[in-house]
């Protein structure tokens, strides 16, 4: 539990020993997962008394732990300062980058994202396939359709290959009101691979969210059939589809 991670933290701090940077790592981990202010305050603590004492080495890593951290307690203005440092260090990492975007899109500020997105292929960093998950939720946050479409496009050989990136570009579609592309998209991964949970998932939301509950429904009756077996997340968005029908 979180409880736990910062608990072994003030364990090891309290002693003598030397503290190891995954120490630092997973109590800003165990921290933004709870993402409260007593949270907030022990990641504060966390930064403040062990970032001097951080090895030179070593602080790219804590620092982009610390964005994350402020990013899921809601503190984008912190993540940004951290963001920012690094920067002027010339020390940014794709991890940097992705934690900042992810702040962002998490804040429900997508066109925030989309701008550090053209910062950072302006600076020439290479953005990785988790780069192009954050950006294409912050696409269908912001309804940027055509942006959409240009990272579809540069990723479409990754598709095959990566769940969570085939999903996220059916729902950015049916965010952006082309409920076609994302019809067109799930037919060819299903053809190609049957068994891709997340993607059977990410369609019938997408139905869901149009209002769509038939079609919801014979997907769902589709992927059972297809013997693959639904998750959590599958249920709640047909029990939810299911009552959107009745009422």
């Amino acid at each position: 539990t979180w409880r736990g991670s910062l608990a072994d933290f003030r364990h090891h701090a309290k002693g003598r020993c030397q503290i190891r940077l995954p120490d630092h790592h997973h109590a800003l981990k165990a921290c933004g997962i709870k993402g409260n202010p007593s949270a907030l305050e022990e990641g504060r603590r966390i930064h403040n008394t062990w970032m001097p004492k951080t090895p030179q080495g070593h602080q790219v890593l804590l620092l982009n732990s610390l964005i994350d951290m402020y990013g899921k307690c809601a503190s984008v203005q912190e993540a940004l300062e951290v963001f920012t440092l690094l920067g002027r260090e010339g020390k940014r990492d794709v991890v940097s980058w992705n934690s900042m975007l992810d702040t962002y899109k998490s804040s429900k500020q997508p066109d925030a994202a989309l701008q550090l997105f053209e910062q950072m292929k302006s600076e020439d960093v290479r953005p990785d396939t988790t780069t192009y998950v954050i950006m294409l939720h912050a696409c269908a946050g912001a309804g940027a359709l055509e942006k959409g479409m240009e990272i579809h496009k540069r990723v479409k050989e990754l598709i095959s290959e990566n769940n969570p990136l085939a999903a996220a570009i059916i729902r950015m579609y049916a965010h952006c009101n082309r409920l076609d592309l994302s019809e067109t998209l799930f037919r060819e991964i299903t053809i190609q691979s049957p068994s891709r949970l997340s993607v059977w998932n990410a369609m019938i939301s997408a139905y869901g969210q149009h209002r769509r509950g038939k079609e919801a429904l014979q997907v769902f009756r589709q992927m059972l059939s297809q013997k693959v077996d639904p998750s959590d997340s599958t249920l709640v968005s047909v029990f939810l589809v299911q009552r959107m029908r009745d009422g």
